[in-house]
Order: structure tokens, then sequence, then C-alpha cells
């Protein structure tokens, strides 16, 4: 197989032993727009290195709806924890335009690692990035998950209250005991309605009472939204 200028140029170079390597026992694939590299719960039995195109990470949700989770763009590495486990495949692959990969089985890419401490390095540094993503989006959801709560509580309260258009006063503390929160984390959600434009004049009294305007209809809208989405 003739050497590859993108697996020349990855992120820490790989030596020209490396690249003569993986072009030796990798298999080149090319795919047109929309075509199925991998599906997800298959096996993952091979690793794929984007050499030009980008390729679209897709995983289906509880209610069965597609969801794009990552684009793998030219020098990524796709399907690496398989190596060291076995695995079905997490989510599917498909082409994002016209795409070419190389493929290597399992065990020609443990072997590839073995060897070539180059490749170990951008694998690494593959798994990190995806690691962090991950734990991103855990905190991105549990973020979520904490301003549906309170925003369901600050408008049954102005419900209670009769408050509807008069400054809403917080109880952080109180509130916190009812949704087993943390008083950082309410504060956390306030923050975020403000920055969403979902509430107004927010103020904070001491560390455990808070006032605010709701914008009810628009508060509504997000709510109905996120509980759809959940």
């Amino acid at each position: 197989m003739p050497s590859n200028p993108i697996l020349e140029s990855l992120p820490t170079r790989l030596s020209e032993e490396a690249t003569r390597f993986l072009n030796d026992y990798g298999r080149r694939l090319q795919y047109k727009t929309g075509e199925v590299v991998a599906r997800e719960g298959a096996a993952c039995n091979a690793v794929y290195i984007v050499l030009t195109g980008r390729a679209r990470i897709i995983k289906n949700d509880a209610t069965g709806n597609s969801n794009v989770i990552a684009i793998a763009e030219k020098g990524s590495i796709i399907g690496e924890m398989g190596v060291f486990m076995d695995l079905k495949r997490s989510a599917s692959i498909l082409a994002d335009g016209p795409l070419t990969l190389l493929e290597l089985a399992n065990t020609d890419f443990a072997t590839a690692l073995q060897h070539f401490p180059a490749l170990s390095v951008r694998m690494l540094r593959s798994l990190s990035v995806k690691l962090n993503d991950i734990n991103q989006r855990l905190v991105d959801a549990l973020q979520c998950q904490h301003m549906l709560y309170v925003g369901m509580r600050l408008l049954a309260q102005q419900a209670n209250d009769g408050s509807n258009g008069q400054p809403l006063k917080i109880n952080l503390a109180s509130l916190g005991e009812q949704a087993g929160l943390q008083t950082l984390d309410i504060t956390n959600a306030l923050l975020g309605f403000q920055r969403l434009n979902l509430i107004g004049d927010v103020h904070f009294a001491d560390g455990d009472h808070a006032s605010c305007r709701l914008r009810t209809p628009e508060l509504r809208t997000f709510l109905d939204g996120g509980a759809r989405e959940d």
C-alpha cells in the first residue's frame, strides 16, 4: 500500500516504520455520504483511522431517536477501546460525505501499540479527549436535571404564593432539602435560567435566600421541552 500523508502527520508524528506497518496491515475502505461503516451493537473487532473526510458517530437513545454524539475528522482513531475489552460497538459510524478509512484488526492494532510508542501516545490522547467529552456530557445532563426540578418548584411556589409577576422569594436551604440538592446546585440552576433569560432580577440576599422574577411563559416552554427530551 502506498504511504499515506495523514498517517505521517498524525499528532505525535509517527515514525516511518510505524507508518509502513499501518499501511501494510491496514485495509483502506472508501464510503459515500451516508453509508454505514459499523452499526451500534455490532462486534468491535477492528479499529479505524480516518484518512480523508469525516465520520458521524451516532447513538440511539431510549426512545429510538438517532443522535450525533461526535464527529471524527482526519487523523481520528475510532473503536480503540475494543482492543482492550470484549465490547460491542457503543455507537454507529456513518460517512459524513466521501470518507476514506484505514481499518486494522484489533490484534494488528495491539501489535502496533506495543512496538510504536508514538502511536500509543496518540491513542492515549484520543481516549483522554473522549473521556473528557463524556464527563462534560454527564455534567451537562446533571445540570439539566437540576434545572428541570428547580424550575418546576419555582412555578409551583409562584402558583401557591399567588405572586405572578412579582419577585419570588426563594429559601434555598428549604428547596435543597426537598430536592436532595446542595445549595450550590440550586444557585447554579438559577444562574442557568438567568443566562437563558428565563428569569430576571436575580438577587442573592445571603447563602440561603434569593429572589427572582419569573418569565413564566418562557420558563414553561423550556420545562415542557426538557421533560419531553428526558
